[in-house]
């Protein structure tokens, strides 16, 4: 294989290794030094960066990630702060708090931090299903691989802090950061279209509904987007439509703010409503071409996650897309699982207690 390649520099350098903590470090540090002017430079040398981790010897790895740990430790209590004095109502003081780390956060990307290369791509997923509801919409080949640093949850929290203080241009922009970071929390998106609904740009709002749509996982946040789509047509006076929208949420979660649009329909628009079942009123959402049921590949991807989980043995990951599933989907066969799996955990959690462990 040429040497003019990737693949050619890192099969010579890997026949350079023999094993040693001590040698094969020192000796991958010089050939990143040596390559640094190499076409696929900064390829090789993360890629010679991911080997010398590897190189390393176990209580080393423990070290360093106890210093990572502490850091995000760092980032997690000025979150903290931030929210507490939004919920004290002192916004200001939340601002003084999460802005400088929003702003380093910043320099830290501009510096490389994260930068995607040939081989990988960096996010910010907080479980396997985002990480595997967003592969299921994306064409990416390349290996995710964890950002060092709470990128989403940062901006995000900035965001909303930016947002009470009536700021949503720049809370917009915060949060297309955070979107970067996790492309898979709707989440974000909802908050997203907010700032636009603020601004009074609908259309806008509208697109940001429909983007969030695929990534759908669960029964909350369905049934947010449903009330979100009822909210939107109410201001583009779509009367029937909105209330389609409202009732139809009620298949994925109560709420009495969607019963009271409805109702806030009737009385001010003299448009009742209020007799639409969530049934009725998702034939009509399906007639007009709405977006209505989760998307498919979401659905497929939650239950082949199932399996791959239990495979896996990672039992909370098979629980979680279970219920996810049975909730969107209202498949007992599927329930019928979730109960299994929660049944099972509840057993070895009994005898293990009985055992003394």
């Amino acid at each position: 294989m040429s040497e003019k390649t990737f693949d050619g520099v890192m099969e010579t350098i890997a026949q350079g290794l023999n094993g040693d903590s001590e040698h094969d470090i020192a000796y991958l540090k010089e050939q990143a030094e040596a390559y640094k002017n190499h076409e696929f430079g900064q390829e090789i040398t993360r890629a010679c960066g991911r080997l010398m981790w590897e190189a390393l010897p176990d209580d080393k790895k423990a070290e360093i990630q106890q210093v990572m740990d502490n850091h995000g430790a760092s980032a997690q209590s000025v979150i903290d702060e931030a929210n507490y004095n939004m919920k004290m109502g002192n916004p200001a003081k939340a601002l003084e708090l999460i802005e400088p780390l929003a702003k380093k956060y910043d320099d830290l990307t501009a510096e490389g931090w994260g930068e995607d290369d040939r081989d990988s791509v960096h996010f910010d997923f907080d479980s396997i299903i985002e990480h595997f509801v967003w592969r299921a919409h994306s064409n990416e080949e390349r290996t995710v691989r964890s950002a060092v640093e709470p990128f989403a949850l940062v901006y995000f929290t900035y965001g909303s802090v930016l947002y009470e203080a009536g700021g949503f241009e720049d809370a917009i922009v915060a949060l297309e950061k955070a979107i970067r970071w996790n492309p898979a929390k709707p989440m974000l998106r909802f908050e997203l279209g907010e700032n636009y609904k603020k601004l009074g740009d609908m259309e806008t709002y509208n697109r940001v509904l429909d983007e969030t749509h695929p990534y759908i996982a669960t029964a909350d946040d369905m049934a947010r987007f449903h009330r979100s789509k009822g909210f939107l047509l109410i201001e583009m006076g779509s009367y029937e439509l909105a209330a389609a929208h409202l009732m139809y949420s009620l298949l994925y979660g109560n709420s009495e703010l969607a019963l009271s649009e409805v109702m806030y329909i009737k009385m001010q628009f003299g448009e009742d409503y209020t007799g639409m079942t969530p049934e009725t009123a998702g034939k009509l959402l399906e007639s007009k071409g709405e977006l209505c049921v989760a998307n498919e590949d979401t659905l497929s991807t939650l239950y082949a996650l199932i399996k791959i989980a239990i495979d896996n043995e990672d039992v909370e990951t098979a629980i979680k897309s279970a219920i996810n599933l049975y909730q969107l989907t209202g498949d007992e066969e599927i329930g019928d699982i979730a109960r299994n799996l929660i049944k099972a955990v509840e057993e070895a959690q009994a005898e293990a207690g009985g055992n003394g462990n």
